[in-house]
C-alpha cells in the first residue's frame, strides 16, 4: 500500500506531537490538511493539539472545519434530508 503524503505528514506531526513538540505538530498537520482538506484525522488532532496548547481560536477553527466535514458527508449520504 502507497502512503499518501497527506498521510506521513500525519505520522510525523503524531510523533513530534507524543516529543511535545507542538508548534512542529502545528506545521505538519497544518500542511496535511493543505493538500487534503477532507482529511479529518488531521483536523482532530488539530484541535486536541490547540486544545493541549490553549489556542482557543484553532481549537474552534478546527471544530468548524470537522462539522463542515460532517454536514459535508451527512448531505452527500442523506440527498433528500
Amino acid at each position: 500500500m502507497l502512503l499518501k503524503k497527506q498521510q506521513i505528514l500525519f505520522a510525523l506531526a503524531d510523533n513530534y506531537f507524543q516529543a511535545r513538540e507542538y508548534e512542529k505538530t502545528f506545521e505538519l498537520l497544518k500542511r496535511a490538511i493543505e493538500l487534503d482538506s477532507s482529511y479529518r484525522e488531521a483536523h482532530r488532532h488539530l484541535a486536541i493539539a490547540a486544545i493541549l496548547t490553549w489556542q482557543n481560536n484553532l481549537v474552534q477553527k478546527s471544530i468548524e472545519n470537522l462539522d463542515a466535514l460532517h454536514s459535508e458527508n451527512f448531505d452527500k449520504r442523506h440527498p433528500d434530508h
